[in-house]
Order: C-alpha cells, then sequence, then structure tokens
C-alpha cells in the first residue's frame, strides 16, 4: 500500500511518495469530503467486498484520474467529478443495502424515526453504528 487517506488527511510510505500518489490521495480526500465518515466507509467497503480493491469504484477513479494526473492530462473540474462519481457510488451502495433491509444512515438521524419505538437497549445499540435494519 503506498497511501491510505482518512478524512481530510493522507499518509503516503516514503518509499512509494510520488506527485501521482499524493494525487490519487487526494481524490480519496474528495471523497471522504463528499460521502462523510459512514458513508465513505461504507462505499468503500462495499465496493472493495464486490470487486476487489483496484476496481472497487472508489478505488477505479482514484487510480484512472493518477495515471491522467502522471500523463500530464488535462483534468478540468476534476473536483466536481469525483464528488458527483462518490455520489453516484455511494447511491448504488445504498441500494444494495436496502435490497438486504439495511439503510445507511447519518450520525445523528433520528433512529427511533427509522426502527419506531424499540427498547433503550435496541436503541443504544443501533446509534453505534451507522446502518440499521428497520424490520428488527
Amino acid at each position: 500500500m503506498a497511501g491510505i487517506t482518512f478524512g481530510d488527511m493522507y499518509f503516503v510510505h516514503p518509499t512509494h511518495s510520488s506527485e501521482g500518489i499524493h494525487f490519487h490521495e487526494l481524490v480519496h480526500v474528495v471523497q471522504w469530503s463528499t460521502l462523510g465518515v459512514n458513508e465513505f466507509l461504507l462505499t468503500y467497503a462495499l465496493g472493495i467486498a464486490q470487486h476487489g480493491y483496484e476496481q472497487s469504484p472508489l478505488e477505479a477513479i482514484a487510480f484512472d484520474l493518477q495515471g491522467r494526473f502522471e500523463q500530464h492530462a488535462a483534468l478540468d473540474g476534476v473536483v466536481d467529478r469525483v464528488a458527483r462519481h462518490a455520489v453516484a457510488t455511494r447511491d448504488v451502495a445504498s441500494a444494495v443495502f436496502r435490497l438486504h433491509g439495511l439503510k445507511i444512515v447519518q450520525p445523528g438521524t433520528s433512529v427511533t424515526e427509522l426502527t419506531g419505538n424499540m427498547g433503550n437497549t435496541q436503541l443504544s445499540f443501533y446509534q453505534r453504528f451507522s446502518f440499521i435494519n428497520p424490520s428488527q
């Protein structure tokens, strides 16, 4: 692994450091910023589970744009393109979760609104996670 991104921070292994790697990680910074922590992590994890690392949607666009950057190609509107792609990828992931009776929710979303009036023990459990099975 050449680098890893957490929110608006990224780390690059010194032996793999190049402008292209930094660009790749900045693509992930835009994705994190667009989706937020929960949606990014769930979308990213599902992409890897379905497609493997390099072909997962959030990595595939980062690798594609990194290659274009390294070839000095024009990258007009790259931030908007990455943000739109992240939202579209999140929407696909949300549909997959819904097929399995799960819902991606933002922190602070009313769990009672999603699950009905449940006991405090169950409600406390559900508040720790970023997806909910409303039928349980």
